[in-house]
């Protein structure tokens, strides 16, 4: 019985060591994973506070697209994209998304259209700033880009194109009679590596396959 009774205190000795040691390691542990919080804000050059898009770049730049400017931020220092600058700069103020690509080169989403930055030569140019007047740029216009499939870009009313790197500019595409008329409709656009999806101003969702266009469900 004693025999048994020493066991016991020598578990319950070693049990209480392993829970100090841990509790000792505990703050070693939690330093490991401590995440640094850098706070960004006009004060250090954003145009803008109001933010609408993040993003980090192929050379490490993080870019932020706001209500009144583009920026560029590489750790200590902010660079600000606006338009008038000369006639290299961005065609608008407001930055809706940004699609940074594998060559460096960055695609965004504006209230006036498209617009794509050459990041080698410091030059924006843009597509689709000059629609119709019965276009609604901050909803009628939609992007969408994969390193697979590329980019694509909706305009409503006119069709889906996808972006000729040859040419340099966006090509419509074309499908059958019945799936032509639903792409007129599309407001956005999303893919995976292998897909295309959309949706439309009814609310459906499609996929796009060749020279068609498949309804697959209509959305609440």
């Amino acid at each position: 019985m004693n025999s048994f009774i020493h066991r016991i205190r020598v578990l319950r000795t070693r049990i209480i060591s392993i829970i100090v040691v841990l509790l000792l390691c505990y703050p070693i542990v939690l330093s490991q994973h401590t995440i640094n919080i850098h706070s960004i804000s006009r004060r250090d050059g954003l145009s803008n506070g109001a933010v609408n898009a993040i993003a980090k770049d192929k050379e490490g730049y993080m870019w932020f697209g706001t209500w009144n400017g583009l920026n560029r931020f590489d750790g200590n220092n902010i660079t600000s994209y606006l338009p008038g600058v000369n006639s290299d700069a961005i065609h608008n103020h407001v930055i809706r998304e940004i699609y940074p690509t594998a060559s460096g080169s960055i695609w965004m989403l504006t209230n006036k259209g498209l617009s794509l930055y050459d990041n080698v030569y410091n030059h924006f140019t843009p597509f689709f700033d000059a629609e119709s007047e019965f276009i609604n740029f901050e909803n009628d216009i939609a992007i969408s880009y994969s390193e697979h499939n590329g980019v694509f870009a909706s305009v409503y009313g006119r069709g889906l194109f996808k972006y000729d790197s040859i040419a340099s500019q966006f090509k419509k595409i074309s499908f059958n009679k019945a799936s032509q008329l639903i792409s007129h409709k599309i407001k956005r656009i999303h893919q995976t590596d292998s897909s295309i999806y959309g949706i439309t101003a009814d609310n459906e969702l499609i996929k796009f396959s060749d020279n068609r266009i498949e309804t697959l469900l209509h959305l609440p």
